[in-house]
């Protein structure tokens, strides 16, 4: 098959219906089968670049978070913290990655290296745990785009948010490292 022959929105449309299909939405749906769902749809998005990727919201937690009990913060925080986990799986990449940003965007933090973090460099694993937070601030800010998304913009500096924001980077951050931020 040419796949030159189909649209991105073909394209898109036909990913959307194979997810879907796999899904197999008749019936009722568990609280694994909602998380899968929602947390391979967030990926997906975010692989393709395209935060109009279809979704059916109700069965989305980060849409009602009530399907899990979640306040939405809980849920966009536990989205967040999931895809993380699952996408940041080498320190060495992501090392890479934050010293290229501090490079790129000026931003002062000292030079990063997997043995300084493993070590406990408290300067190498600040800036390790900085970059993480603007990588949450990024993806927090796809989250607001997203159509139907439960995300109350209005009360993001508020104490629910921002220790959610914290506990999220240094679960993120034990996860990446295999061990826990030092104190």
């Amino acid at each position: 098959m040419n796949n030159s022959c189909f649209s991105t929105d073909e394209c898109i449309d036909d990913l959307t219906k194979n997810i879907w299909i796999h899904f197999n939405p008749e019936g009722t749906w568990t609280d694994d089968l909602i998380v899968c769902y929602t947390e391979n749809w967030f990926s997906k998005s975010m692989e393709i670049n395209l935060i109009d990727a279809p979704i059916h919201q109700e069965f989305s937690y980060v849409h009602h978070p009530e399907l899990l009990g979640l306040s939405p913060f809980e849920a966009v925080f536990r989205m967040l913290r999931e895809m993380m986990q699952k996408e940041f799986d080498d320190l060495q990449n992501i090392v890479n990655a934050g010293n290229a940003m501090n490079g790129d965007l000026e931003l002062g933090y000292p030079f990063m290296t997997v043995n300084g973090i493993l070590d406990g460099n408290e300067h190498e694993c600040h800036t390790l745990l900085e970059n993480l937070k603007i990588e949450m601030e990024n993806l927090l800010g796809t989250l607001e785009n997203i159509d139907g998304v439960k995300f109350p913009l209005e009360n993001r500096t508020g104490p629910e948010c921002r220790n959610l924001f914290d506990e999220t980077a240094f679960v993120v951050y034990e996860a990446v490292v295999g061990k826990s931020y030092p104190q």
